[in-house]
């Protein structure tokens, strides 16, 4: 599921796009007998990290700031998303 959320990243006002995918359980066998599956783990990927800002000429932009983000704060960004995963 795609989810959008505002929040505070290094005091700055960011808003993330994000797919949640909560995962699912193992399961040994069916009801009926039939061998079950693995099951698979919640997952969260970043789509979008959205900072608004001003030009040179004082209007509002936004900028799609993932791209230029380093590894580690996109990381901290993700693990901020899965403290909060009982929201969604």
């Amino acid at each position: 599921m795609k989810i959008t959320e505002k929040h505070k990243w290094n005091g700055q006002p960011v808003t993330v796009e994000f797919d949640y995918q909560p995962g699912e359980k193992e399961i040994w066998t069916l009801s009926n007998g039939d061998p079950g599956h693995p099951g698979c783990p919640e997952e969260i990927e970043i789509l979008r990290i959205l900072w608004e800002t001003k030009d040179i000429k004082g209007n509002s932009v936004i900028v799609d700031v993932y791209d230029i983000l380093p590894d580690s704060e996109i990381e901290q960004i993700e693990a901020m998303m899965y403290e909060r995963k009982n929201d969604y």
